[in-house]
């Protein structure tokens, strides 16, 4: 099992294990001075299936797919989208979670509820104002579809413990790596809210992104 003391952003969720990388139907050919990749058509069922057998190998302790786990790091974002936090919150969030994935704390019954503390908590953390942490326990719960609002927060002090109470991210790379790859997603997200009349007030300019260009 894997020590959360020692966590990296890219170990869990490889960005570099997409439906382009996964599954037997890639076929490299190498030259002198350049390789070429060459992808079959696999049906779409097929490649999700391939990429869960290849995170299964890599963490076969733990009990949730590769596809679920990104699927519900999308709805943290889309929460967070939503509550207009500040993306720097979601990307801390998201260490928790891994951190948590990592120990082999999650199942099926209790991953959303873990997903939704792991926001909470860093909200608070970042001194979130308690009205704007009330509508942010409002879309989680419309969102992971909650039937009792009171036990969102349920969570909260065991993922403390499991985390023994080490919620300060020291390297700046954590953040940054799931920063980044939020950056891209929320842009796609974004964009399907204009096409959908969506739109919410978003901040243009985290706080992480005022830290790193001054």
């Amino acid at each position: 099992m894997h020590n959360s003391l020692h966590y990296q952003p890219d170990y869990l969720d490889d960005p570099e294990l997409t439906e382009m990388t996964a599954g037997k139907n890639r076929t490299c050919l190498k030259f002198a001075s350049y390789a070429v990749s060459i992808i079959d058509y696999v049906k779409p069922l097929d490649l999700k299936k391939e990429i869960n057998e290849t995170f299964k190998e890599k963490f076969p302790y733990i009990q949730i797919t590769l596809t679920k786990l990104r699927s519900i790091k999308r709805e943290m974002m889309e929460v967070g989208y939503e509550s207009c936090l500040d993306l720097i919150i979601v990307a801390q969030s998201f260490i928790y979670f891994e951190k948590l994935i990592l120990q082999g704390l999650i199942n099926k019954s209790n991953r959303k509820f873990l997903a939704a503390n792991c926001l909470i908590i860093a909200a608070k953390l970042n001194d979130v104002s308690k009205k704007e942490i009330n509508k942010l326990i409002d879309n989680i719960s419309n969102k992971f579809r909650f039937d009792n609002r009171k036990d969102v927060t349920l969570y909260e002090f065991p993922i403390l413990v499991a985390l023994e109470f080490n919620l300060i991210i020291k390297y700046e790379n954590d953040f940054y790596f799931h920063y980044e790859r939020l950056t891209n997603i929320l842009e796609r997200y974004r964009q399907n809210c204009i096409t959908n009349n969506l739109l919410l007030e978003y901040p243009k300019i985290s706080s992480f992104q005022r830290t790193i260009s001054d």
